[in-house]
């Protein structure tokens, strides 16, 4: 039985506009959620946006791909446009610094300071996995940091597609120089906040419908204030006398629901 959560790279710059931001890493996603799967092992799969198929509202979006279809199928990295867009952003030479904290596998985080240098970036490594967690979150959430890129771990105490998306990336989240901003990715993107309002509005009126939590999810993966990576897993081995064996994604095991024979 394997579980999972979600790895992911946010980048940020308060000093820039949103398309700028889509530009610097929604052209790194072309090229790294693969790679990125076989440097994570356990069973990781590739994903390129906030929802994992377990959320109401997921559907498989993939626009960041040459030609990319309704299917959402992935055929390859499309670096062409990649590079297109970071020479249309004028951006190409920047120095960027990938925060690692603890929870990414070092391997994952050096690949993707060798692609960001592939893409015309100067990019650098700081090592905050050892610190304790509560330090390192809140040297990374505090804006008054300016760390720019960072990768992170995530899941949800719950699967409400409200726990990924607003949480992370409504405005009310949002805590300028704050140790517990929650919004770390630091976009307040009026659009979303309406869709995520939809959303929340049909999932109060009981509504069956979970195209508004779709359409939040895609305007998170055109925003790009974050590059989602993979969706890690692990694996839980049990003896072939414990029946009605039961996980969920955020607490693993629930010891409560089994029994042994």
């Amino acid at each position: 039985m394997s579980q999972a959560g979600e790895a992911r790279a946010t980048t940020r710059s308060s000093s820039t506009r949103a398309s700028d931001r889509s530009t610097t890493s929604g052209s790194a996603e072309r090229s790294t959620t693969r790679s990125t799967a076989r440097l994570v092992g356990t069973g990781a799969q590739p994903t390129c946006q906030t929802l994992t198929p377990w959320f109401t509202g997921y559907k498989r979006y993939r626009p960041y791909t040459p030609d990319p279809t309704e299917s959402g199928v992935w055929s390859a990295p499309d670096l062409a446009t990649a590079r297109r867009l970071i020479t249309a952003s004028h951006k190409c030479g920047t120095s960027v610094t990938i925060w690692l904290t603890a929870g990414t596998p070092p391997p994952v985080a050096r690949y993707l300071v060798t692609l960001l240098d592939q893409l015309g970036y100067q990019a650098r490594l700081r090592d905050v996995s050892t610190e304790p967690y509560s330090q390192e979150y809140a040297q990374i959430a505090d804006s008054r940091t300016r760390a720019q890129a960072f990768t992170f771990e995530d899941g949800a105490v719950y699967p409400a597609a409200s726990q990924l998306i607003e949480t992370y990336f409504g405005c009310n989240y949002f805590i300028p120089n704050s140790p517990v901003n929650g919004n770390i990715a630091e976009l307040c993107d009026p659009r979303l906040d309406a869709r995520i309002s939809n959303a929340l509005a049909a999932e109060a009126g009981n509504s069956p419908d979970a195209q508004p939590w779709a359409r939040a999810d895609r305007a998170v993966v055109d925003d790009a204030p974050q590059v989602p990576l993979v969706i890690s897993g692990y694996v839980i081995f049990v003896s072939n006398r414990v029946g009605n064996f039961q996980a969920s994604a955020e607490q693993g095991v629930l010891p409560d629901q089994l029994w042994i024979r």
